[in-house]
């Protein structure tokens, strides 16, 4: 598995996570994709899990109250650059 790229659903506990160690073991890079769904009466989540080392941003929206997907991507993108520019500013 050494070089490989693994996505493991609910890799933070159960059986998600004992797959997720047994990638590791064998040498796998994995990646944690977490179920997390939008609360009942919210448009949209935004999620940030960080851990061993690895930082996962996750969002999650109701499409019946959300409709401008392109919107959304455009603004992420222009944080993220944001993000990443304050972090060399600061390194």
């Amino acid at each position: 598995m050494t070089g490989r790229t693994v996505i493991v659903t609910g890799g933070t506990r159960g059986i998600g996570l004992a797959l997720a160690e047994g990638y590791v073991l064998a040498g796998a890079r994995v990646d944690r994709q977490y179920g997390l769904g939008p609360l009942p009466r919210v448009a949209m989540m935004a999620i940030l899990i960080s851990r061993a080392g690895t930082c996962t941003v996750a969002f999650r929206y109701d499409t019946a109250s959300f409709t401008a997907a392109d919107q959304l991507e455009k603004c992420l993108q222009a944080g993220f650059d944001e993000i990443v520019e304050l972090g060399r500013r600061t390194s």
